[in-house]
């Protein structure tokens, strides 16, 4: 539609990216206002019908508003999806529904590359795409309600009524004792969004894990934007892409049970340091003929971030409390995709900075983001391996720093019922 203009097309790409800002910052608090499959069933139709309408776009101004609806469906329906996934099983299966689940994203990745290989005109494209998520508008038949949400909300009847169908459906039997000590709480949960910094402890939390979202998002995409050295094929590129991003997530599956979520993304993080270091020792001292290794710390420092977006994910909404996991989940989204707005303009930093330091001053900015951010998660975060979800602010208070216990770590009702129904669960 408009051919080789980049402005034009780079301005598309973003309007995609502010949807989903607006979407996880301001629509991610009505899920926890009037509940999770409200809000993701909304943002599947909002996003069906705009995956439609790209394939009869008449005009740019209109593909634009349309881009900008796409994001606001898919911002939604990712939190508030996720944030079910997260709620619905105990502590020892939330790796699957909180990392598992991206290979998904990989998979979509793979079948875009198959799809734009075989179809080169790109209204067809749209609408092949547009078909293969149809079945998105069948999602509220098949996902239930948030059990936790229902209870902190005082739907002691509906709760009670998803931990059965769940018992029955896993042929689990679920005693009367256990489903006695469900009760609503003393006071209602009221979602509100300056609840996310309403102690100095949940305060420092939230800025650390926002800034730990904007990090990692700014370094993945900034490397990727920056990486000049990788051409080739664009199918074949896509692909190994998603193949990479599958390797690194099922890495974290593996690992983050055992080592935990603060140890690993640490390790994360202290992986990404240490390649962007040798990316501008590199390009500064070492011989033309070997640039190569370039690309392969890059490569390295890419499955740095994969992997800590990965993690992020899943510790973002264990940090908060059920009353605040969408929103605080969706806010901390929408700065990382702050950050990938705010990637593409680092390269300006080469013309502000003089001498041999000019063409690496983006790899070293986000070398010294991720340092920052390290010493962050270190002081700052708590492990939440293994232990119960916050319900309440006061839930979330108790989880001390440093090694995630608690000063009373004791599973609730609900997550002893819960974790009995997910340990053999049909997903």
């Amino acid at each position: 539609m408009v051919c080789d203009d980049d402005i034009l097309r780079n301005n598309a790409i973003m309007m995609t990216f502010l949807g989903q800002v607006f979407s996880c910052s301001i629509i991610s608090n009505f899920a926890d206002c009037f509940g999770r499959k409200p809000v993701m069933v909304i943002c599947n139709v909002v996003f069906v019908i705009s995956a439609y309408l790209l394939a009869w776009t008449p005009n740019y101004i209109f593909l634009v508003i349309v881009r900008f609806f796409v994001g606001i469906g898919m911002g939604g329906q990712i939190i508030s999806t996720f944030t079910i996934g997260v709620e619905i099983v105990g502590p020892s299966k939330r790796r699957f529904t909180g990392v598992v689940s991206n290979l998904g994203w990989c998979l979509g990745i793979l079948i875009v590359a198959a799809l734009a290989y075989y179809i080169r005109t790109w209204r067809y494209l749209h609408l092949a795409a547009a078909v293969l998520t149809s079945y998105q508008l069948f999602y509220f038949l098949m996902l239930p309600e948030s059990p936790r949400w229902l209870l902190t909300r005082g739907q002691l009847d509906k709760a009670r009524k998803l931990i059965k169908r769940a018992a029955d459906v896993n042929k689990t039997i679920i005693s009367d004792d256990i489903l006695s000590k469900l009760r609503a709480p003393e006071k209602l949960a009221t979602a509100k969004f300056w609840k996310l910094c309403s102690t100095k402890k949940l305060t420092a939390r939230t800025l650390t894990i926002y800034f730990v979202w904007f990090s990692v998002s700014v370094t993945y995409f900034g490397i990727m934007l920056n990486l000049e050295i990788l051409v080739g094929n664009i199918y074949l590129n896509l692909s190994l892409t998603a193949i990479i991003e599958a390797v690194c997530y099922t890495f974290v599956t593996f690992l983050i049970e055992t080592s935990g979520r603060k140890k690993l993304i640490c390790g994360c993080y202290f992986l990404q340091i240490l390649s962007l270091i040798a990316v501008i020792i590199i390009h500064l001292y070492v011989p033309p003929d070997l640039n190569w290794l370039m690309t392969v710390f890059t490569l390295i420092g890419q499955c740095g971030t994969i992997c800590s977006f990965a993690i992020v994910w899943l510790w973002t909404s264990e940090l908060f409390p059920t009353e605040l996991r969408n929103v605080g989940t969706g806010s901390g989204s929408a700065l990382a995709r702050a950050g990938a707005l705010v990637a593409p303009y680092l390269e300006l930093l080469s013309k502000l900075v003089p001498g041999k330091f000019k063409e690496v001053s983006p790899f070293l900015f986000f070398g010294i983001i991720c340092m920052v951010a390290l010493v962050l998660i270190i002081c700052v975060l708590p492990e939440t391996n293994k232990q119960k979800l916050p319900d309440t602010v006061d839930d979330a208070e108790r989880v001390e720093p440093g090694s995630g216990e608690t000063r009373d770590n004791i599973m609730t009702g609900k997550d002893e019922m819960i974790e009995m129904l997910s340990t053999d669960s049909k997903c």
